[in-house]
């Protein structure tokens, strides 16, 4: 988009002339605009993009996820996986640097390839609480063509891009699959991602991480781990909790 940046009142508008009959006082639509060094930047950035990040929040180190962890913008308003290999070994709730590329994972999941250097100066902070979600509004649509969000069960992506945030969601055990490491909660919305088990998906299934005892089928549970998402194959991206531990 191509236009000269007004006012209308504080509003910014970006007036573009579009030829025969254009009207500057007529509003089509909107823009988002992201600030370069915060998280949304990153979503918005090409495949193999160099990236750098600071005081960003650690929601999950990588003690939760071996070789990875999990951070997100101190008002909790977007996160982001990162892949880092390296020898510091930040806590929950640290503010730390970020370097790397940003790649989108087969998961759907958008991250930043951090190596073996790419995480520093991390400092004592305040973890933040997890943001509340029914199942419906976990990880939901696109963010934008780089930053798929859920496509499946289809046409249910929808609301706000919420990937790689700290949540908390509810529901009904509808069933647990020991062997893919997951179970299945639902709070009356009734997904079915076809995996056979209705609901959302909550996952202890990265590589390495601690084993879990799942809760049994039928009960009631409140669950508080990072919003993802999972590729169960021919690209049916669905919502997933990623738990980082057995609370």
């Amino acid at each position: 988009i191509t236009g000269q940046i007004r006012h209308v009142g504080t509003t910014p508008v970006i007036c573009v002339n579009t030829g025969p009959g254009y009207n500057p006082q007529i509003l089509e639509g909107s823009v988002m605009t992201v600030a370069n060094g915060s998280i949304p930047y990153v979503l918005i950035c090409k495949e193999g993009a160099s990236v750098s990040l600071t005081g960003k929040i650690v929601t999950a180190n990588n003690t939760d996820f071996p070789n990875a962890l999990y951070i997100q913008e101190p008002n909790r308003y977007s996160g982001i996986r990162v892949l880092y290999s390296g020898a510091v070994s930040p806590n929950r709730g640290d503010t730390v640097s970020v370097s790397g590329t940003v790649h989108l994972a087969d998961d759907g999941e958008r991250e930043i390839n951090a190596g073996t250097n790419g995480v520093t100066s991390p400092q004592a902070g305040t973890l933040p609480g997890p943001f509340a979600r029914n199942n419906r509004s976990l990880g939901c649509g696109n963010f934008n063509v780089y930053t798929p969000g859920i496509n499946w069960p289809l046409n249910t992506g929808v609301g706000i891009y919420n990937k790689g945030m700290l949540v908390k969601s509810w529901g009904k055990v509808t069933g647990v699959d020991a062997i893919g490491k997951c179970f299945y909660i639902d709070d009356g919305t009734g997904f079915n991602d076809g995996s056979g088990l209705m609901g959302v998906r909550v996952s202890w299934g990265w590589p390495n991480q601690t084993s879990i005892t799942p809760p049994a089928q039928g009960s009631y549970v409140g669950v508080v781990g990072i919003s993802g998402s999972t590729d169960l194959g021919s690209d049916h991206i669905v919502r997933t909790v990623r738990l980082r531990d057995q609370d």
